[in-house]
């Protein structure tokens, strides 16, 4: 890399907590930053206020993703009824909350893929990690062990994949952002299973509040090529 070379952090988020060693090695890779942007107003405020960085706002680049896959017509559009259901693992939930018992969390994920079977629908588990991928398996065991009930794992070994799948679904619900994104930018109906600040942010800001895909495209578009520049 060339000593005049810009670095540019694009599209990012931050976590809230961070120990002394983390700040340590943080702040030194901050340092050497030009451009920090960022994808939600927490973080931007979280980095100014741990690290003393400033940064600029822009929605996830996620939300660009149907400029590079043509997916479906618009008559498949109509025909979608697939009800896609993704998990994690409990120590994941765990990791943000600690109001529920591993059973407890379990049963929740039970319920809610009893209350979506109907003639109407077609209930299929999917996964974008390989731990996912594992819970999935689980549950599908348990769903037909206690209510007799077959359902479909969707196979995604690669984001090309995992794009076609949730691109033709009717509902996804997940708590991984950027399943739920991919989802809604090919219209589907998204269900975020809120269980981390990230995923609480996309819920109130991009979903509660109806945002535009077409003008959320345009300010990442204006957001890149003012980093660029």
């Amino acid at each position: 890399m060339s000593p005049k070379s810009k670095i540019i952090i694009f599209g990012v988020g931050a976590m809230k907590d961070y120990n002394t060693f983390d700040k340590y090695l943080y702040s030194n890779a901050l340092n050497k930053v030009d451009k920090i942007y960022m994808w939600d107003h927490e973080s931007i405020n979280i980095l100014y206020e741990i690290f003393n960085k400033n940064a600029t706002y822009v929605p996830d680049v996620a939300y660009c993703i149907n400029n590079f896959y043509s997916i479906e017509s618009e008559t498949q559009k109509c025909n979608r009824d697939e009800v896609l259901i993704g998990l994690t693992d409990y120590n994941r939930y765990k990791k943000y909350n600690n109001d529920k018992s591993e059973k407890e969390y379990y049963k929740e994920w039970e319920e809610l893929i009893l209350s979506y079977y109907n003639k109407e629908n077609k209930i299929k588990l999917f996964y974008t990690t390989k731990s996912d991928f594992k819970e999935a398996i689980k549950m599908q065991r348990t769903i037909m062990n206690k209510y007799n009930i077959e359902i479909e794992i969707v196979e995604a070994k690669c984001l090309d994949e995992l794009v076609q799948v949730l691109a033709q679904a009717k509902v996804v619900l997940s708590p991984r952002m950027h399943a739920l994104i991919i989802a809604f930018v090919f219209g589907a109906e998204v269900i975020p299973y809120v269980m981390s600040d990230e995923i609480k942010v996309f819920k109130e800001h991009y979903l509660d509040e109806s945002v535009s895909i077409d003008k959320l495209q345009a300010e990442i578009k204006l957001r890149l090529l003012e980093a660029i520049n």
